[in-house]
């Protein structure tokens, strides 16, 4: 029993001492329980506290990034600005001590400090810069890596050969680059050194660092982008002020000489109207001649200037295609055949003739070929051909016409052709050329068929002549039809030519067969005989003998003589064909001037007119297709002219006065203000530029003061026209705008005047104004005192003018 109250006690005190070694294990356990909590919850704070302190470094590089996004100084301001900006807010961002942007210039092989910004000193400061020769390590990370990243500075492979020279003065230790790339190569580098402990650059500042390194890469595109466009907005601004300064100086240039070719021009023009012997007038031809050459050589600078800076403009408008271009040719004439050449015109009878464009433009084309054609053909014929090429069915477009001058001269090489339209470009350029020239005719022509849409070409072979051709668009009016169908009245002509040239006799066949007439071709004189008595012995209708100018056998003055001196012909309506300069010396013929004669080159409607005049008398003067030197319809009026140059005074009183005209001089602006004031004038002929006050003020005041005046009283405006030697169509708008009502360019011709007047002023009856008009006064002294002081001019000649 003691043994087994002992076990039991025994067993009591096992439970006990269990008890309590569980409870020390509850306890020892619950304590390492609550240290391994408290040592978690250390380890969660610490973690929590780097969270909260990531999370402040990327609101703090987001708000740098949202700052530098939205500031304007980055895009406005200029690069060195830009770097100021980014280097201080990325050192505050990272907490660094120093910021740096840097760019490479490829070829120094070089890095140059944009800007260095101190935060602790919050200084910004250039720096020195980086070559490769001194640092090629370094430099070929820069290039090959995208971030160089390092704890220790000194010790790092990338930049350990900056340790000595960049580093250690400047106590960093570490560091972080992020080179900025354009299209794979190195531009640049954003820099940040750490000044104490080592420091490990967190993942979120390595990515906030390349961030700065992409955005100076839009920056430097951005500035550089906006440099070229300054650049090319500087370029564009200097060369619009080169071309204003260059249309200036063309516009003051054209002023310059057409005043004093104004001169030349119409003193030569009245003094060919005066009793002048044949070596005289010779010599004044030759002067007037010259002057027209150096005003066409003005006016191609002066149109290739214009369509140069695109201020050529192309109107549209109403006009006869046939009647432009053998009117073109009939100006031309002259020249040719005092050349001894043949010029014809052939336009056939399909080409519509009632077209719309620029007929200005098309008679400036064909004259510049026409003329050269003229001046480097020696012997042989100059023609012109116009032709069609109607739209195909379907096609609504304007019909193109094709018009050809073709020559006998001696023929352009490929090499020449090749720079033929080029400006300032000739096929002989050469000191010892034959011809001259600018060298922007043909320039002006190829520009002005492109502006109207068309195109222009040449063919040519040495030896064998050229040929220039341009081809147009031309929209056809509304109603326009032939010109002429065959005429049943006019076929009953039977016509007989002695025509001995083969190219006028093709024109001449092609011609009547439009007409219904068939002719008779002779290329003697005793064929074309034989062939009118045979028409005579036929009976049908009225005869009519087309007699041109030379033949092998006789001249057409011994076939005349042949055709006159036979009673049998005395039924034979005779129509002469007559060069254009020989047409004065034919209508003085004592014994055939009488006869109707149509000039060369032959023009469709004059040649029409002439054979229908038949119809009623063989004896017919046709009148002729040329201005007649007679008597000009004369015009009454007083008129103020407005100049300020001595010897265009008196040429504008000289043409007046042979006009009919009543004038006054006035020599400022001011002078037509108060004269225009004190009399009344039927037009005022106003200079645009003159001392004291120019035209265009006067003008304004003139205009002024007849709006004052013009309150209650029937008082009408008076016209006035521009004298300008500018020739431009701003020149002309200006002169509108200002208060003038039309436009007369120096140098201008009495024709040109006359025409003008006429427009604003009734023509006046002859027998009212057959004595020659006095000029006022005051004018006549004025011109007196002019006359003296410039060449002597014999003033009974100038009275001879009618």
């Amino acid at each position: 029993r003691r043994l087994a109250d002992q076990v039991a006690v025994a067993l009591t005190n096992s439970r006990a001492i269990e008890s309590r070694v569980r409870a020390q294990v509850e306890l020892v356990g619950a304590v390492d329980a609550k240290h391994q909590a408290e040592e978690r919850a250390d380890v969660l704070q610490a973690a929590n506290q780097s969270l909260e302190a990531k999370k402040e470094r990327l609101r703090q590089q987001q708000s740098a990034m949202l700052a530098l996004v939205k500031d304007r100084t980055v895009y406005e301001g200029s690069l060195g600005e830009t770097a100021r900006q980014v280097t201080a807010t990325a050192a505050q961002a990272l907490t660094v001590e120093r910021a740096s942007i840097w760019i490479f210039a490829a070829p120094a092989r070089a890095l140059y400090c944009l800007d260095s910004y101190e935060r602790s000193l919050d200084r910004h400061s250039p720096e020195d810069k980086l070559t490769r020769t001194l640092y090629p390590h370094y430099f070929d990370a820069l290039e090959r890596e995208s971030l160089l990243v390092a704890a220790q500075a000194e010790q790092d492979e990338h930049f350990k050969e900056l340790a000595t020279g960049v580093l250690a003065p400047r106590l960093v230790t570490s560091r972080l680059d992020a080179p900025f790339k354009t299209n794979g190569e190195l531009t640049g580098v954003v820099s940040f050194e750490h000044v104490g402990p080592p420091r490990d650059w967190a993942l979120d500042e390595q990515q906030f660092a390349q961030a700065l390194a992409n955005f100076m890469t839009l920056v430097l595109e951005a500035t550089r982008r906006g440099e070229a466009e300054q650049a090319l907005a500087m370029a564009k601004n200097a060369a619009e002020e080169a071309t204003k300064a260059k249309a200036e100086f063309l516009a003051n240039m054209s002023h310059e000489i057409r005043t004093p070719m104004n001169g030349v021009i119409g003193m030569t023009e009245i003094l060919a109207r005066t009793p002048l012997s044949e070596t005289q007038r010779h010599y004044v031809e030759t002067i007037h001649s010259s002057g027209d050459t150096l005003l066409t050589l003005i006016n191609d600078i002066l149109d290739f200037s214009k369509i140069e800076a695109g201020k050529l403009d192309i109107e549209t408008t109403a006009f006869d295609l046939r009647e432009v271009v053998e009117r073109t040719a009939e100006q031309l004439a002259e020249r040719a055949q005092r050349k001894g050449l043949q010029l014809l015109v052939l336009y056939e009878s399909s080409v519509p003739t009632a077209v719309l464009g620029d007929p200005t433009r098309i008679r400036q084309i064909l004259t510049n070929l026409m003329s050269n054609a003229i001046k480097f053909t020696q012997q042989g014929d100059v023609s012109l051909r116009v032709t069609v090429d109607r739209p195909q069915s379907g096609d609504t477009g304007p019909p193109t016409i094709t018009l050809a001058v073709s020559d006998t001269g001696s023929g352009i090489s490929p090499e020449g052709q090749a720079k033929l339209f080029q400006s300032f470009s000739q096929v002989d350029g050469s000191s010892t050329r034959v011809h001259g020239g600018t060298g922007l005719g043909l320039s002006i022509c190829k520009q002005l068929s492109e502006l109207m849409g068309g195109t222009i070409g040449v063919q040519s072979l040495i030896g064998q002549g050229s040929t220039f051709w341009v081809t147009l668009p031309f929209p056809l009016q509304s109603g326009s039809g032939a010109l002429h169908a065959p005429d049943p009245l006019l076929a009953s002509l039977r016509v007989c030519a002695a025509v001995s040239h083969p190219p006028t006799r093709d024109l001449l066949t092609r011609y009547l067969s439009n007409w219904g007439l068939t002719c008779r071709m002779a290329g003697t004189g005793a064929e074309f005989l034989e062939q009118v008595m045979d028409e005579l012995a036929t009976e049908g209708g009225q005869v009519i003998a087309l007699v041109d100018e030379t033949f092998t056998d006789m001249t057409d003055i011994q076939l005349l003589h042949a055709l006159a001196s036979d009673s049998v012909f005395a039924s034979v309506g005779i129509l002469r064909l007559v060069s254009f300069i020989r047409r004065a010396d034919v209508e003085q013929e004592p014994l055939f001037g009488h006869m109707p004669f149509v000039t060369k080159p032959l023009r469709y409607e004059a040649l029409y007119l002439a054979l229908q005049s038949f119809l009623d008398s063989p004896q017919v003067v046709v009148p002729q297709p040329s201005p007649s030197p007679a008597r000009s319809p004369r015009v009454t009026g007083r008129i103020l002219v407005a100049e300020d140059n001595p010897v265009n005074q008196e040429i504008a009183l000289l043409m007046l006065e042979s006009l009919g005209c009543t004038a006054t001089i006035a020599q400022t602006g001011q002078e037509v203000l108060d004269t225009a004031q004190k009399t009344r004038y039927d037009l005022i002929l106003m200079d645009c530029q003159m001392p004291v006050m120019d035209g265009f003020e006067a003008t304004r005041r003139i205009r002024d003061w007849e709006a004052v005046i013009g309150n209650g009283h029937s008082h009408h405006p008076i016209p006035i026209i521009a004298l300008t030697a500018h020739a431009s169509p701003e020149d002309r708008e200006h002169c509108l705008a200002t208060g003038m009502n039309d436009y007369l360019s120096k140098p201008f011709t009495r024709e040109g005047l006359q025409q003008m007047l006429l427009s604003w002023l009734q023509p006046g009856p002859m027998a009212q104004r057959a004595g020659q008009i006095q000029v006022e006064k005051a004018s006549r002294e004025a011109a007196t005192t002019l006359v003296e002081a410039s060449a002597a001019i014999d003033r009974q000649a100038w009275s001879s003018i009618t």
